[in-house]
């Protein structure tokens, strides 16, 4: 019998033998990855360089107002706030208008939509920078800035976060900062499916650059100008669905330097406030930044879905059996998971603790993995009444290729 029980426990151990390994290294990388994301500058900028900010919006009626009035609230006032209302169906060019009304800084600015082989958010952002550079009578002057900050409607921030951007910039020399929104409260989205999908974003895109690609945060993206430009601006990434990180990218592999930053609290963000509009968003973003690769996706299903449950049966079978070495394993690479849940999670403003659930968490993850092969084997997933996936675009894990001299 006691042959029997350790042939029978063969396959799970060196499942959890591997687990507990690869939950050590992968633990180890994200730690190291989290230290690269620097705190924002202690200070804002004293200078007042102009700042052109281009919010694109759609369908925003429900927060687009607290984000101009944040932006309108910016101790760095030399602003020149445009925002393009992308084909809204609701209040929110309304909103516009009125800030619009009471602060010369603001614009508003019509697109009908994206021209062919170009994502929706990428042409509003283009239209916008189109649009900041080219008004006559802004307050502060015409012509372009030096500086771009791309805002999504959904955020909002502390008066001095465009200042201390600048100051971040400036002191790392910088071409592009970014920063992730949070929220202020606990929130079962954030804390649970969240920390695994930035986990795994972590491994690919280094918030230094460095790795196969590099970061950057969608909700909050500040350019120099002269970097943007050299790149060819929006563009050179016009059928991305996953702009952010290939723009980051392109500027790395162009020889400029990229940084996230970590807000320290000063920039929230309320498009993933709800479990459901949680998924629904991280959903999308996985299908769009592989561009419907079912085989991308099922895989990433797959592997998430072992690395997480392993350890539970490790743990549950040892227990029940009294095998010790299967206890140790699981416990190992539990801990460890919880670890890496619990560093990301407090880096979304989320208590450390919700770690002990790590497994847990990421098998929710995989099951969300899972429900995106779903949607892109049906072909014509949309978001927003758009198409997630473009035709003819490249998956985000092909965009990071460094040119042969560098």
């Amino acid at each position: 019998m006691p042959r029997a029980t350790r042939k029978s426990g063969g396959p799970l151990r060196r499942a959890a033998t591997f687990v507990a390994a690869a939950s050590a290294l992968r633990t180890a990388y994200t730690l190291v990855n989290l230290r690269r994301q620097r705190p924002i500058a202690a200070e804002p900028l004293r200078e007042q360089p102009t700042v052109a900010v281009i919010v694109p919006a759609r369908d925003e009626e429900a927060t687009i107002d607290s984000c101009l009035t944040a932006l309108r609230a910016q101790t760095h006032a030399a602003l020149r706030i445009v925002v393009v209302d992308d084909g809204s169906t609701d209040e929110t060019a309304a909103i516009v208008a009125r800030h619009a009304e009471e602060d010369p800084r603001v614009r508003v600015v019509d697109s009908d939509g994206p021209p062919d082989g170009w994502a929706g958010k990428v042409h509003a952002m283009h239209v916008g920078v189109i649009a900041a550079d080219s008004a006559p009578d802004w307050p502060d002057a015409s012509g372009p800035t030096d500086w771009l900050l791309f805002f999504d409607a959904d955020t909002t921030a502390h008066p001095e976060l465009v200042g201390r951007l600048l100051t971040t910039a400036l002191a790392r020399e910088a071409d592009l900062v970014s920063t992730p929104g949070v929220t202020d409260r606990t929130r079962l989205e954030h804390w649970t499916v969240m920390p695994p999908a930035v986990a795994m974003i972590l491994e690919s895109a280094g918030p230094d650059g460095r790795g196969l690609l590099a970061l950057a945060y969608g909700h909050c993206m500040l350019f120099r100008r002269d970097a943007y430009e050299q790149v060819g601006g929006w563009p050179a990434v016009a059928g991305s669905r996953g702009e952010d990180v290939a723009m980051a990218t392109l500027l790395r592999d162009q020889g400029a330097r990229t940084l996230t930053v970590d807000s320290q609290g000063m920039f929230g963000n309320s498009g993933f406030d709800g479990f459901g509009v949680m998924w629904r968003s991280l959903r999308k973003s996985f299908v769009a930044g592989n561009n419907g690769d079912i085989r991308v996706l099922g895989l990433g299903a797959l592997t998430q879905g072992l690395y997480s449950l392993v350890p539970v049966l490790a743990l549950t079978k040892g227990l029940r059996r009294r095998d010790s070495r299967l206890i140790t394993l699981g416990a190992v690479a539990w801990g460890a998971q919880a670890v890496s849940h619990g560093a990301v999670a407090r880096r979304l403003n989320q208590p450390a603790a919700s770690g002990v659930v790590a497994p847990l968490a990421g098998a929710a993850f995989a099951a969300l993995l899972g429900d995106a092969v779903r949607v892109a084997l049906g072909r014509s997933a949309t978001w927003r009444g758009r198409p997630v996936v473009a035709q003819g675009a490249q998956p985000l894990l092909r965009v990071g290729r460094r040119p042969a001299n560098s």
